[in-house]
């Protein structure tokens, strides 16, 4: 249920927490947290957050929930070193680029990007007046962009579970998408459920 606190403040004193509960709230924008460089775990989740930013001094930070708010684009991570676990599942990823930033936060070995709208297929959502390409156009993008995030999945060497249920390129928008990650990516046991020997 909502509990009503809009802006992330008045924590400067509490300097020795180790894990911040703030789910379901109206928060628009990560501050306030500068002080809380003993955190290793912050649930967010259930607010209204567009923008990642504002974590650079909580080095010792290991979790982050950032589900379910209106994130569009992972940045900010990388300068956490110790950060192993990330939710932002139910945000508004839409792409490769939204989430390319994943290939530089090396100690992941978590990542939630469920029910997002995360697609390989290129739309431009702004033409409407009927200039639309057609459905070769759409298998042409999707065909290009295929090897974008499968190559950038590759990357993520730590990452040993990784949930993308809910998002169109992992709803057979690409043909074999399971079976090409878990090959590029070998460290996988989870991809949207277990990842089973006869896979590999």
């Amino acid at each position: 249920s909502f509990k009503g606190y809009r802006k992330i403040e008045n924590l400067d004193a509490y300097t020795g927490l180790r894990a911040l509960h703030a789910e379901a709230n109206g928060f628009t924008v990560l501050e306030g947290l500068s002080e809380l460089r003993q955190l290793r775990a912050l649930y967010l989740k259930s607010n209204l957050i567009a923008k990642i930013e504002g974590l650079d001094t909580l080095q010792n930070l290991v979790t982050l929930d950032l589900s379910e708010n209106s994130i569009t684009k992972l940045e900010g991570l990388s300068s956490l070193p110790n950060l192993s676990t990330l939710n932002v599942s139910k945000n508004s990823l839409k792409n490769v680029d939204s989430i390319r930033h994943v290939e530089d936060c090396k100690a992941l070995t978590s990542v939630d990007l469920s029910n997002n709208c995360i697609s390989t297929i290129c739309r431009d959502d702004g033409d409407d007046d009927g200039n639309r390409g057609g459905e070769d156009d759409e298998n042409a993008n999707a065909n290009t962009n295929t090897n974008d995030i499968i190559d950038l999945l590759s990357k993520c060497h730590g990452v040993t579970a990784l949930n993308l249920a809910g998002n169109p390129v992992s709803n057979n928008e690409i043909s074999h998408f399971r079976k090409k990650l878990i090959v590029a990516l070998k460290s996988l046991n989870y991809l949207d459920r277990p990842v089973f020997d006869q896979e590999r």
